[in-house]
């Protein structure tokens, strides 16, 4: 570790007598000085120089539309919606809250926002600057300065979808998921463990996440009316400022609309936490390595065995995607749902780099397909536990190409529940499991599984 970095350089400069900079430069090239001035460039370019970061406008969604539309959006449209949204979310440094959204408190997302401190209470402040803006951004795009050197990116919020939660599919995660995550990170990503945080400063960090991800909806949705719905060239406005003090009743209604747009993206994250699956009663769950009782690593062992002829087999499907040897290595490529929002659902090939320019110049990274998790690795980003394990199973992994699987009674054909924590089993056996060579081939039986 160097003594001094960033903006301490220049200080240590500064207070040093006779140390002027005429020195400091003919010094440059010496092996000390130039880590430290590299590093100190690198701070004042990736966290700038005491600026107040912004919400800046959402440029890549702005340059889909275009490109949708054929013609570029006016000052004018562009302005009035950041002015609206401005209005009913407030600024990176001083939020806002519409009044009656129950999903967050604005006590919780002041503690959040704003400038890194402490009070006099020892209450810290500016938590989501502190520890999440390098990596998610300062809108929560996903694309803070350090973003593109990260495998995989950071979540873009703006889209109100999230990968591990105990809801289905096409809901939004509870406070409580995204609390978990914080909690617990993401192993396998550079997403941390933030675990040493109080659980006061875990829960205004899922409320602030609450607050980003509804304003980036809210934003988008108000920019496809602009550019959808509304026509500019015919005197239509999205809202006119200039009412505010002209006509107050006719800004209110027009505000009254807008604002309904948000409390609706709000009203979306008031999810009830659904219940803990419950274990199986036949047969234990876990890893047979840490069991103990013969007769339980009997009843595990053949657990694991049904669960790897679900794997391989045609009811469950998993080795379409997985490999047969848990690899992930056959999966046809494709890529998440964060890379189709910019490619895909604006009719661009993510692999026609003459294509997808415009767009990375507007603020998308380089798209990366996706790859199935390598299960003989044992590293489940969703959480390692069986409860984890068997949710990734029932609900899928929004925005990705892990489907929700079928389940009886609901699908005739579908999986029993006691079927699913064979699958769990297997999973969680999976690095034992394939570094004995274990894996084969599925026979005409393989469909079995668990007993009904």
């Amino acid at each position: 570790m160097y003594p001094f970095q960033g903006r301490n350089l220049t200080l240590a400069i500064l207070r040093f007598p006779g140390f002027t900079m005429s020195q400091f430069l003919k010094r440059f090239n010496s092996t000390y000085i130039r880590p430290l001035a590299v590093t100190g460039l690198l701070c004042a370019m990736m966290f700038g120089c005491g600026r107040d970061p912004e919400f800046a406008p959402n440029k890549l969604r702005i340059k889909v539309i275009e490109t949708e539309i054929g013609q570029d959006l006016t000052a004018t449209e562009l302005g009035d919606v950041q002015q609206a949204v401005e209005e009913m979310f407030g600024s990176a440094e001083v939020p806002k809250l519409i009044e009656g959204v129950e999903a967050v408190s604005l006590d919780r997302l002041r503690q959040a926002a704003g400038r890194v401190y402490s009070d006099e209470q020892d209450v810290h402040f500016g938590l989501y600057r502190k520890h999440c803006i390098r990596c998610h951004g300062t809108a929560g795009d996903g694309r803070g300065p350090a973003a593109r050197l990260l495998s995989p990116y950071p979540r873009d919020f703006r889209l109100g979808k999230f990968k591990f939660k105990s809801t289905p599919q096409g809901s939004k995660p509870t406070a409580d998921d995204l609390a978990r995550t914080l909690r617990m990170g993401i192993p396998g990503t550079s997403m941390p463990s933030f675990s040493l945080l109080r659980d006061s400063e875990i829960e205004a960090l899922a409320e602030y996440v609450i607050y980003l991800s509804a304003r980036g909806e809210t934003e988008r949705e108000l920019l496809n009316q602009v550019s959808h719905t509304l026509d500019y060239s015919r005197g239509d406005r999205l809202i006119d400022f200039d009412l505010k003090t002209k006509k107050p009743a006719d800004f209110d209604a027009q505000f009254d609309k807008l604002e309904s747009v948000a409390k609706s993206n709000y009203a979306k994250w008031q999810v009830a936490s659904p219940p803990s699956p419950k274990l199986p009663t036949a047969f234990p769950v876990g890893v047979v390595a840490d069991v103990e009782d013969s007769a339980s690593i009997d009843q595990l062992q053949k657990s694991v065995a049904r669960g790897r002829q679900l794997f391989i087999g045609n009811l469950a499907s998993c080795s379409k995607c997985h490999g047969e040897d848990g690899s992930g290595s056959t999966a046809p490529k494709d890529y998440d749902l964060w890379t189709k929002d910019w490619t895909v659902a604006a009719n661009i090939n993510p692999e026609d780099k003459a294509a997808i320019k415009p767009m990375l110049k507007a603020g998308a990274l380089k798209p990366v397909p996706m790859r199935p998790r390598d299960l003989r690795e044992g590293v489940c980003r969703g959480g390692g536990s069986p409860e984890d394990i068997y949710l990734r199973i029932v609900n899928g992994i929004e925005g990705t190409s892990m489907p929700a699987a079928a389940l009886q009674p609901n699908v005739s054909e579908g999986l029993t529940t006691d079927q699913v924590w064979d699958l769990v089993n297997f999973v969680l056996n999976m690095p034992s499991v394939a570094s004995e060579g274990k894996l084969v081939t599925a026979n005409a039986e393989s469909d079995q599984g668990a007993p009904q």
